[in-house]
């Protein structure tokens, strides 16, 4: 699986924050990222692939500075709240880090710690 690059169309939040867009597809699921200019790129995604590691690779302003360890919170988002619950739980750390985070919601989740499961079907997340 290897992602597109093709436009598709504009996606925006409520206040325009960026927005990556995940669809299933044959190969995991398709991330569609919404920078914010409002280009849009399509990513592939595969099963188990962390969503840091997909946003990173289409040119997301994503850090990831501790590699993935909870040691910060530059890969911060926020998951949309219909979709919060479909995935599994944060872990304490990852809670205690997303205290730390100014701006924090209640459906935040770092990114690092959110594996791609085709089984979501979809998935929005928007970047702060």
């Amino acid at each position: 699986c290897r992602g597109t690059g093709r436009a598709a169309g504009e996606i925006r939040g409520a206040e325009g924050d960026e927005v990556i867009d995940m669809q299933q597809d044959a190969c995991g699921m398709n991330v569609v990222v919404v920078a914010p200019d409002g280009t849009v790129r399509e990513e592939a995604a595969t099963q188990g692939e962390r969503l840091l590691d997909v946003a990173q690779r289409a040119g997301q302003p994503l850090e990831g500075t501790c590699g993935g360890d909870l040691a910060c919170a530059t890969c911060h988002v926020i998951v949309e709240a219909a979709d919060f619950d479909l995935l599994p739980p944060p872990g304490e750390e990852e809670e205690d880090m997303l205290d730390l985070v100014p701006g924090a919601r209640r459906t935040s989740r770092l990114a690092c710690q959110v594996q791609i499961d085709a089984a979501l079907g979809k998935l929005t997340v928007r970047l702060p």
